[in-house]
């Protein structure tokens, strides 16, 4: 059984395609025990890998930030809203601010106290097995270099 989020599962696509599609022509030509066909699958992973690794890395780290900014802007209007409206408290307890100035003040002040809290939620939401998919991407690489090697030694070996 696969477990994913979001996109999890392109973390496994990605470097399974890229590597039929390096090592379907060499297979075509040399045969599928080549070791110039191992070798043009392990580039094919590794390229792979590197792109689920960029894949993953923009949709857990990159897009994450850009949509809290989005959020924190949204959220600043919305309050700023309130404030020129008239009565604004920024929480139960508080005063109300005396002036405009004093609430947008305390908008800044909630907005960042609430943003690590939105930016964790919004991070690593793309998981395979519970992996980050930037993460499964250099795992996937690994195997990709160890068939790179293993085909460089077949091919001065024998």
């Amino acid at each position: 059984m696969i477990i994913y989020r979001g996109w999890g599962l392109l973390g496994l696509v990605i470097p399974a395609l890229t590597a039929f599609a390096f090592g379907a022509l060499p297979t075509s030509l040399y045969g599928s025990k080549s070791a110039i066909t191992n070798a043009a699958i392990g580039v094919g992973a590794l390229v792979g890998a590197v792109l689920g690794f960029l894949f993953g890395r923009w949709l857990n780290v990159i897009r994450p930030r850009t949509k809290l900014a989005e959020w924190q802007a949204q959220r600043r209007a919305e309050l700023r809203a309130r404030v020129d409206a008239g009565p604004f408290q920024m929480a139960p307890g508080f005063r109300p601010p005396s002036s405009r100035e004093e609430g947008y003040a305390q908008i800044e002040h909630l907005i960042a106290t609430e943003s690590p809290e939105a930016l964790r939620k919004l991070s690593n939401i793309h998981t395979l097995f519970f992996i980050p998919v930037q993460w499964i991407g250099v795992a996937e690489g690994v195997p990709g270099v160890v068939l790179i090697v293993l085909s460089v030694v077949m091919f001065f070996s024998g």
